[in-house]
């Protein structure tokens, strides 16, 4: 019998009740055919940071593909051909003049809809629009198990005006009603591998709590048996994948019971990793939840908006609260503190865009099959402002999209980016995004 040609099955299964079911890239020997149209399937992550950005630190001075990186963007010199930076675009949907600007400016992130007070929902109007990653996963979400996941670093935060769920999430289904995010590694590990069961009884929950690290110790071993069965390019896959596994488990260690108190119904424990841990672990999940097509949309939330942001930077040595230090009031010792919150910002993103740019998915990157959008729901933290914004898109180079670029625009609304990417992602029948989102963004797509 010829192993190299058998066709094997999708999921490595473990029979104990509770346990993990943990995904495999797909490979050439499950179905020739389908591996290289997988090779292809489009991803989206959306990635939030709060309270804007040091634009004088952030902005290019040119524009084209000559464009000099700023001080802000240099984490990402390796990456440059994968990413453009977008300048000039503004949200309408965040300019409503009616309470904070952080609340509106957070819930029409991803909608460009204006969001609506508590008095006005009671009385029937919808509280929000639909956002981008939740139209693009009607799209492309369905073929895989967990049609879009919304992960964060808090669940805390509220702004004057409106209800604290447009200040903690910027993700809203076709109803404007918000889809919450989960903040605990241990909950998100479970969502992806282990899967959710609301039923389960205390023992249960003690039980998967102690299986993890082992669950994940066997779905290594059963993964390597596969490994004189498959072919070169194959083992090239299962090797990216078993480390990308290895280093998760390594994070996931610090995060001591934190995925059962969501299954019995308990309060939630607060997250015992520190900040740079948790964001790290939660990237790693990311990466491997596309790569094993658990999900092909994920958005995540590096903090909310204003007093809902890290409170203090200990490892930059930085005392200050995020917010605090956005309101900079023009002095240069905020300025400074601002420039060191916002290269740590990018460095978190160069952590992701470089995972995902390493692991090979037959003669593409995932990074090349993923559409990376990064941006924040202000431009300037004291002017407050919904234009010029900070924009960043990774990625995408084999749906079409035009990398390496520095595309500076005159107040082009930011819904249009957004149709331009639902376009990208396969859902060519949508006309309009948001309130103002009419026409495709020019200059997007190569």
């Amino acid at each position: 019998m010829n192993h190299r040609s058998s066709r094997l099955g999708r999921r490595a299964f473990i029979s104990a009740s509770g346990a993990a079911v943990i995904g495999l890239p797909l490979f050439e020997a499950f179905d020739p055919k389908l591996a290289r149209a997988a090779s292809g399937t489009p991803r989206f992550i959306g990635f939030y940071v709060a309270n804007g950005k040091h634009m004088a630190a952030w902005k290019p001075a040119t524009d084209g593909a000559d464009y000099a990186l700023t001080p802000s963007l240099m984490p990402l010199s390796a990456l440059k051909a994968k990413f453009s930076v977008i300048t000039g675009l503004q949200n309408k949907g965040a300019m409503r003049q009616v309470g904070g600007d952080h609340a509106r400016g957070t819930g029409s992130f991803f909608t460009c809809s204006n969001i609506h007070t508590a008095s006005e929902i009671s009385s029937g109007t919808p509280p929000n629009g639909i956002s981008l990653d939740q139209v693009i996963a009607d799209a492309v979400g369905k073929s895989s198990r967990i049609a879009s996941l919304q992960l964060g670093l808090t669940n805390q935060g509220r702004d004057q005006g409106y209800g604290s769920e447009f200040i903690q999430n910027i993700s809203f289904d076709k109803n404007g009603k918000f889809k919450p995010k989960t903040v605990q590694v241990g909950s998100a590990f479970d969502t992806l591998f282990q899967g959710f069961d609301p039923s389960a009884s205390e023992a249960d929950v003690e039980r998967r709590r102690k299986l993890k690290a082992s669950v994940l110790d066997f779905s290594v071993e059963q993964a390597k048996a596969l490994s004189p069965t498959i072919s070169r390019s194959d083992n090239l896959k299962l090797d990216q994948y078993l480390t990308s596994v290895r280093e998760l488990e390594q994070r996931l260690q610090n995060d001591s019971g934190a995925g059962g108190a969501v299954c019995s119904g308990a309060t939630k424990p607060s997250n015992p990793m520190a900040v740079p841990d948790q964001v790290k672990a939660m990237l790693d999940l990311m990466v491997l939840g596309l790569q094993c097509d658990a999900t092909r949309v994920i958005t995540y939330m590096l903090g909310n908006g204003g007093d809902g942001a890290i409170n203090g930077f200990p490892w930059l040595g930085i005392s200050d609260h995020h917010h605090a230090i956005a309101h900079h009031q023009n002095q240069q010792a905020n300025f400074t503190k601002l420039m060191k919150v916002n290269l740590w910002e990018v460095e978190q993103l160069a952590y992701l865009l470089g995972k995902l740019d390493a692991i090979d998915e037959g003669g593409a990157t995932l990074l090349d099959n993923t559409l990376v959008l990064y941006s924040s729901e202000i431009s300037d933290g004291n002017r407050h402002n919904h234009d010029d914004l900070p924009v960043l898109l990774a990625g995408g180079s084999s749906l079409g999209v035009n990398s390496g670029q520095h595309l500076r625009y005159d107040k082009s609304p930011i819904a249009s980016l957004f149709l331009s990417l639902i376009h990208a992602m396969g859902a060519t029948s949508v006309t309009k995004f948001g309130d103002d989102g009419t026409a495709t963004l020019p200059g997007i797509m190569a």
